[in-house]
């Protein structure tokens, strides 16, 4: 609760920042969740952005259910100016999800009553392009990934007991390190303040 609290704390004193703008994924509620952001200006060239991804689907069945929390601070060097043009980053970032995977390699796996928990740090890089239309409105689109370390604990839907394998030895949490995209998307922008 204090962690949130310092959150929205930092979201209110933003705009007394400089130039900042909220922004909401258009790309987003296409899967079942929410992608708002803010980013402000730090110096002519550079912005911070803070952005959140957050999907609601309910876990009522196996077939592709997914909740998943994910919170990606990151820094952003435009070219031209703050706001215009192309620009690179470089995000770090944390997130949580509950989702049963699908039957890529075991085809009895997708009717399964297995989901997993997992945690995973991310690192890695972001490119895009914002286009302002006036000094209130921009739009944004953006493509990122890296490196995601993650941590994975089975269990089953909808008692939540821990799953065992064939013999009758207990499924252990195990691990996963890999290369991903993980972000991505257009952005609508609206700047807050004067």
């Amino acid at each position: 609760m204090q962690r949130f609290l310092i959150f929205i704390l930092f979201c209110v004193s933003i705009p007394s920042f400089g130039q900042t703008y909220a922004k909401f994924n258009l790309a987003t509620p296409f899967i079942g969740g929410v992608n708002p952001s803010v980013e402000t200006a730090i110096s002519n060239h550079w912005t911070f952005s803070f952005d959140v991804l957050a999907t609601f689907k309910n876990e009522t069945s196996t077939s592709g259910p997914m909740r998943i929390l994910m919170v990606m601070p990151e820094g952003r060097y435009f070219l031209k100016e703050k706001f215009h043009g192309f620009y690179g980053g470089i995000n770090f970032g944390y997130a949580m999800s509950r989702m049963s995977k699908p039957g890529w390699l075991d085809s009895d796996y997708k009717n399964t009553n297995i989901f997993d928990y997992s945690w995973t740090m991310l690192a890695g890089v972001t490119l895009g392009y914002e286009y302002q239309f006036n000094d209130r409105w921009m739009a944004e689109v953006f493509v990122g990934g890296g490196r995601a370390w993650t941590m994975h604990d089975r269990y089953t839907f909808p008692d939540g007991q821990k799953p065992n394998y064939a013999d009758g030895s207990p499924i252990k949490l195990n691990g996963s390190e890999e290369y991903l995209p993980y972000k991505g998307g257009i952005n609508i922008c609206y700047r807050l303040g004067k």
